[in-house]
């Protein structure tokens, strides 16, 4: 939020609704990762990367809905993803043996080759990011973002 407006208005900015500029910060903050996160890797996206890097942590292949929950996202964009990674043979999807409705979702040999590459560059950027920042900061505002995240599930029920 460092735009000519802010930088220009710094009084608007102190009257402003705290939530508010919180949110259009957490806004701010999360296109300019994406947009960083795109640079890092050739020929996939921050979030494909993320995706690749969180199918490991499933007990089992996940499902489309599983990875779905982990990123906040619709079946629908999270099926669109996995079938950009899948072109690009990062993935493989097939239906579940026992339940044909689920699609699972499975680390290609390309993917499980390029995992360390993306493991360095993924640490380089988390370093960079969090340079300066405490543990205390980073649990309080891991707290905050729970919290968060916790009220906007309960949202509208």
């Amino acid at each position: 939020m460092k735009s000519d407006i802010v930088l220009g208005n710094t009084a608007q900015l102190e009257k402003m609704n705290p939530k508010m500029l919180l949110t259009g910060y957490m806004n701010e903050f999360n296109n300019k990762f994406q947009l960083v996160g795109d640079y890092l890797f050739d020929d996939i996206s921050w979030k494909q990367m993320f995706v690749l890097t969180c199918i490991p942590l499933f007990s089992q292949a996940p499902t489309i809905k599983d990875i779905g929950d982990l990123l906040g996202s619709s079946h629908q964009n999270t099926k669109q993803l996995l079938i950009r990674l899948e072109e690009n043979g990062y993935v493989e999807m097939d239906r579940d043996n026992t339940d044909k409705r689920k699609i699972r979702v499975r680390l290609t040999r390309k993917a499980k080759c390029i995992g360390g590459k993306i493991a360095k560059r993924s640490d380089e950027l988390m370093d960079s990011l969090f340079e300066g920042v405490s543990r205390e900061e980073l649990e309080a505002t891991a707290s905050l973002f729970m919290k968060l995240d916790e009220n906007l599930s309960s949202f509208g029920k």
